[in-house]
């Protein structure tokens, strides 16, 4: 365990098959410190309660090196119950019993923020946020190369949001939402006051796990969500709600894009509309 006094960088080292009876398998950054950890391999640990590879209430930065194979009730890999930043580096394998089983981000008495700005998050498992889980007073901010894997997922708590602090260029879904209450209009995205990028060009980015009540959930530009329906080129659907918006998908002649449209009026209900690009 890492505590007060200990070196602020850990580089090209290797921590495992440690086990903690309360928190930090692998490492502990208490309140109040901070530690750096590059090119670093922290694995096959286990915590009883939080942070089966790290445990963090203090200030954590990864630059590079694998979180992987461990395990814990709340934060498989890492409990952040501070300051986290990621830029790159790869959290992986990591089991949760509860929440996050890559990254638990929850501080029940005061702010926790993850910043993930490059980065990948796979492979991992808990019953919520496989990926990441977005608690109490969580803040989670993406941007650049960061990438939640479309095999994980990020658990958003009633309230919580991701923060989109630039552009993403990792290949989309950057992250794939699951929000605590699936209601129409519910905030998932939001945008931060510095962000150089806008919803409108990022949320599209973005995917949303499907319940099974039949609908097609979806994220609008404003970071919401919605009830869709998406279809692909030359496709037919038959429009009985004109509130939801379709969604057509573009092929490779046209980059993929993507157009809403939004039928305010319908003609005819029932009627069949055959739509090409």
């Amino acid at each position: 365990n890492t505590k007060q006094g200990a070196s602020p960088l850990l580089s090209g080292i290797t921590i495992k098959n440690n086990t903690a009876t309360e928190n930090g398998g692998g490492i502990q950054v208490t309140t109040g410190k901070y530690l750096t950890i590059e090119d670093c391999t922290i694995s096959d640990n286990t915590a009883a309660t939080y942070g089966g590879g790290i445990y963090a209430p203090g200030k954590l930065t990864l630059t590079s090196g694998t979180i992987s194979n461990n395990s814990a009730t709340e934060g498989g890999g890492i409990y952040n119950g501070g300051t986290f930043e990621m830029s790159a580096g790869t959290i992986s394998s990591n089991t949760a019993s509860g929440n996050g089983g890559g990254v638990c981000v929850h501080n029940s008495s005061g702010t926790s923020t993850f910043i993930m700005c490059g980065g990948t998050i796979s492979t991992n498992t808990s019953t919520n946020g496989s990926g990441v889980a977005v608690l109490n007073n969580g803040i989670f901010t993406m941007s650049g190369t960061a990438s939640v894997a479309s095999d994980n997922d990020v658990y958003l708590m009633s309230g919580r949001y991701i923060t989109v602090a630039g552009s993403l260029s990792a290949t989309a879904p950057v992250a794939t939402v699951t929000p605590e209450n699936y209601a129409e209009g519910t905030q998932v995205l939001s945008l931060a006051t510095d962000s150089s990028a806008t919803l409108a060009q990022e949320y599209n980015k973005f995917g949303v796990v499907q319940k099974s009540d039949g609908a097609e959930w979806g994220i609008n530009s404003e970071g919401k969500l919605q009830k869709q329906k998406t279809l692909n080129p030359s496709d037919s659907a038959d429009i009985t709600d004109p509130s939801i918006p379709y969604i057509i998908k573009g092929s490779a002649s046209t980059n993929n894009a993507q157009i809403d449209i939004n039928y305010t009026t319908a003609t005819t209900e029932n009627s069949t509309y055959y739509i090409t690009l």
